[in-house]
C-alpha cells in the first residue's frame, strides 16, 4: 500500500454490537489520497477479535493489533497514535461512527490549503438508549469558528470522532500520566496552529456506551480532576492556559466533592493526603459552604 496521508486511530474494547459500524464509516470514505486504519483491539473476550478479522481479508488498508493483555484505555489510545504513518491523524473509538463519506476528504482539503491551523473537527449528532437525539455537539452559538488553544483550555468542545490533527509524531510524558486522551491531546497539538470547526455533522457518538461514558459520575468527576491537574502542570508558565485550566479543575473537585458529602462520604477521605494539601485553602472554603447548605434543608 502506498504510503497513506492519513491514519485513522480505532480502539476498541468489547464493542461486539458496534465495530462493524465503525469500521463501515472508516471504509466508506471516498477520498483522493490513501488511508490506513489502525485498530487496536484491548483484549476483548466478546466476538471484536472476529468481526474485525472479516474485514482484514479484503482491505489491505487495515492494520489490526490484538493486545495479549489489557492495557488500559490510555496506553492503547497511545499504542494506535504511535502506529500512525500518516502526515495527519483521525480518531473514531469502536463504538462511534461516522455518517458522511467526504468527511475525510472535507478535513484534509481544510488543512493542506491552511497551514497555519492545527486541528480541524466537526460537529457529531448523539445516540442514547440506541436513539438518535436532535442533540448536536458542539452548539454552534457557543463556539468559535476558528478558535486558539487559550478557548480550548476553558473547556473541551471537540468531539474525540471529529477531530483530524497533524501527526506529532512524538507525545509529552505527562499524557501517559492522564486518565483521559482526547483532551490533552486536542491541547497539545493547539499549541502548534489554530483550530478550524466545519460547522456540519459528520458522525454519530453513542451516549452511555464507552468506557469512559460509562463510570459512575462520582468517579468520573474524579479522574477529569486528577487529569487536570497533570495537564496544567505542563502549562504553568502560561498564565492564561494555566488559569482556565485551573477553574476546571476547581469546577471538578467541587461537584466531586459535593456529590460524595450527598453519598454520606467525608470529604477529606475521598481525597489523597497530597491533594488535600494542594487544595486545603479550597476545601477549607467549600467545608463551610456545604455546612451552610445542609442547615437551608
Amino acid at each position: 500500500m502506498p504510503h497513506p496521508l492519513v491514519s485513522i486511530s480505532m480502539i476498541t474494547y468489547g464493542h461486539e454490537n458496534f465495530i462493524r459500524q465503525a469500521i463501515e464509516g472508516v471504509l466508506m470514505q471516498k477520498c483522493n489520497f490513501t488511508f490506513e486504519l489502525i485498530i487496536s483491539n484491548d483484549h476483548s473476550d466478546d466476538n471484536t477479535d472476529k468481526i474485525i478479522k472479516e474485514y482484514l481479508i479484503k482491505n489491505t488498508n487495515i492494520k489490526y493489533f490484538y493486545q495479549t493483555k489489557n492495557l488500559g484505555v490510555i496506553p492503547n489510545f497511545l499504542f494506535t497514535l504511535n502506529q500512525a504513518q500518516g502526515k495527519y491523524i483521525a480518531i473514531c473509538e469502536g463504538d462511534d461512527y461516522w455518517t458522511d463519506p467526504l468527511k475525510l476528504q472535507k478535513q484534509v482539503d481544510f488543512i493542506d490549503k491552511n497551514p497555519n491551523f492545527s486541528i480541524v473537527f466537526h460537529q457529531i449528532q448523539v445516540m442514547e438508549n440506541k436513539i438518535l437525539t436532535d442533540e448536536i455537539y458542539p452548539p454552534l452559538k457557543k463556539i468559535k469558528d476558528v478558535s486558539s488553544i487559550e478557548d480550548l483550555s476553558q473547556y473541551n468542545y471537540i468531539p474525540t470522532l471529529s477531530v483530524l490533527f497533524r501527526n506529532p509524531y512524538v507525545y509529552p510524558d505527562y499524557f501517559i500520566k492522564s486518565y483521559i486522551g482526547d483532551y490533552p491531546l486536542h491541547l497539545y497539538n493547539a499549541e502548534k496552529g489554530k483550530i478550524k470547526c466545519i460547522p456540519e455533522v459528520m458522525g454519530v457518538y453513542r451516549k452511555g456506551v464507552g468506557i469512559w461514558s460509562t463510570k459512575a459520575d462520582l468517579n468520573r468527576d474524579k479522574k477529569m480532576f486528577q487529569s487536570l491537574q497533570v495537564i496544567s502542570h505542563y502549562y504553568k508558565n502560561n498564565p492564561v492556559i494555566f488559569k482556565n485550566l485551573y477553574l476546571q479543575q476547581k469546577y471538578y473537585l467541587y461537584t466531586y466533592l459535593v456529590k460524595s458529602v450527598k453519598n454520606g462520604k467525608s470529604m477529606i477521605s475521598v481525597l489523597s493526603k497530597d491533594e488535600i494539601f494542594k487544595n486545603i485553602s479550597f476545601i477549607y472554603k467549600l467545608f463551610f459552604y456545604i455546612k451552610f447548605l445542609l442547615k437551608k434543608r
